[in-house]
């Protein structure tokens, strides 16, 4: 966020990683992540039983994966579910099982953000967020009238605000969602969002 005297002409956000730790307990960093979805990975039956079921990955994959992942979390010095999905994609001793261990992390990282958020918003209250970095965020919207560039149903799509996380989880749409809820700018804030989701994923 830009302290300085004046104003600048355009604005750069930065969601690290982790961020919203900071904004409940249940959501983990990189290395938590990593451990909790070792234990989940024939660790749960919900989630073994889409990967057997639905997706039809065969449970000795699951526990080669599960395996693989365990050793890559005792050796590597980064610790990241990403940084492990980088090497299955890339490393050759891979290359047979690369399609089904991509699809294992994946969908083990949306069942993990998915309870994450789930018990985020079950105990969500917008004086939670008060002193967080979200509000630094609502700080920004707010004071540099940029979610006045969304009233109007012509407005074109040149606004000067850019949010580049790397955050997996969807708080910061939620958190904006209830704050401008029943207020003149509950449109705007869906469009912005919707923005904001399109660039970031395009």
């Amino acid at each position: 966020i830009y302290m300085g005297k004046e104003k600048p002409q355009n604005y750069l956000l930065i969601i690290g990683a982790g961020a919203s730790k900071d904004l409940h307990k249940s959501f983990c960093l990189a290395g938590e992540l990593l451990e909790t979805i070792e234990q989940r990975v024939t660790g749960n039956k919900e989630l073994d039983s889409y990967f057997i079921d639905i997706a039809e990955i065969p449970f000795g994959t699951l526990q080669t994966f599960r395996n693989n992942l365990h050793n890559y979390r005792q050796e590597s010095p980064y610790k990241s579910i990403d940084e492990f999905l980088t090497e299955v994609a890339t490393f050759p001793e891979y290359e047979d099982w690369r399609e089904h261990y991509l699809h294992i992390g994946r969908m083990a990282i949306l069942f993990e953000i998915t309870g994450w958020e789930g018990e985020f918003k079950k105990s969500f209250e917008l004086a939670n967020v008060k002193h967080t970095w979200v509000n630094e965020v609502i700080s920004c919207l707010e004071e540099n009238d940029i979610l006045k560039h969304y009233q109007n149903a012509n407005y074109t799509d040149n606004c000067n605000l850019n949010i580049y996380t790397f955050n997996y989880d969807r708080t910061l749409e939620y958190c904006l969602t209830e704050h401008y809820k029943g207020t003149e700018y509950e449109h705007s804030i869906s469009v912005f969002i919707e923005k904001y989701n399109e660039s970031f994923t395009g």
